[in-house]
């Protein structure tokens, strides 16, 4: 699993609080932080060394943009043995998504959540997961057609289903541990 993060000044608690929560879950967690490097030693994930900009750079500005940058970085990084790649936005705490990876179809190539993105731009993109050489395509097009992650994310869909709908799976609404806001100001209690 990819945590990625942008720790802006008013979420680094949040942040703190989701490191640790991902930490007692699982030891395949990695995280990205294209706006900070950190300092925690006590954490067994593993922090992809990639920095990209200043957190005050990126407020108010396409995340899309910096999460796509984070998750290239991060594929260079990660070890081929992780064929299949679940990224989430870091600040979630969802109790129930390891089970629910778990639980994937040995045969999806995408994992996606099961409601549409905000403002049907796209597909929501708090969560979602496919196989590593699927990742490539994605990052591609997201940067090549200066791409918002719900519209990728939407047309990556469309893609795989043009081969065989099993191909797709979809996450069952999995509740968060705490309400938290989405960058567009919705406050989120489940995904």
């Amino acid at each position: 699993m990819l945590l990625c993060l942008c720790s802006r000044p008013h979420l680094l608690r949040t942040y703190e609080r989701s490191l640790e929560f991902w930490d007692k879950r699982s030891e395949n967690v990695y995280f990205v932080d294209g706006c900070r490097s950190w300092n925690l030693r006590s954490l067994r994930m593993s922090q992809i060394p990639y920095t990209q900009v200043a957190a005050h750079a990126v407020e108010g500005s396409n995340l899309s943009v910096q999460e796509t940058l984070e998750i290239q970085a991060s594929l260079s990084y990660m070890p081929p043995s992780c064929e299949f790649i679940v990224k989430l936005t870091g600040k979630y705490m969802v109790p129930g998504l390891v089970k629910q990876i778990e639980k994937l179809p040995h045969g999806a190539w995408l994992a996606v959540q099961a409601q549409r993105g905000p403002l049907r731009r796209g597909w929501a993109s708090e969560v979602f997961g496919m196989r590593r050489s699927l990742w490539d395509m994605f990052v591609g097009s997201m940067r090549d057609s200066n791409l918002i992650m719900e519209k990728g994310l939407y047309y990556t869909m469309r893609y795989v289903q043009s081969f065989r709908s099993e191909r797709l799976a979809r996450f069952p609404k999995m509740k968060t541990v705490r309400v938290v806001m989405r960058s567009d100001g919705i406050n989120m209690s489940s995904l």
